[in-house]
């Protein structure tokens, strides 16, 4: 189990100590519980699976602001660098 605390753009944040990633088969997972910088309060389940040994799939999933219904996020591919 991993905690974090994540700021966001334009003064949004994950609330830190909310978000508890948990290992599952095919990579992490984190309910998580944030504020935009106007004050909505957002939920979402952030989702990284494990593609191989130097990439994983990011996706924000169940997504919410201000109680309203988000779609999902699209699947961002996350690579090692080379360097």
């Amino acid at each position: 189990m991993v905690v974090d605390t994540i700021e966001v753009g334009e003064g949004g944040r994950l609330m830190g100590g909310n978000n508890v990633w948990s290992p599952v088969e095919e990579g992490w997972r984190a309910e998580t519980q944030g504020v935009t910088g106007e004050g909505a309060m957002s939920t979402s389940t952030i989702v990284l699976r494990r593609l191989d040994d130097n990439a994983y799939v990011w996706q924000a999933l169940d997504r919410t602001l201000d109680g309203e219904s988000l779609p999902d996020s699209d699947e961002i591919v996350l690579k090692r660098s080379s360097k």
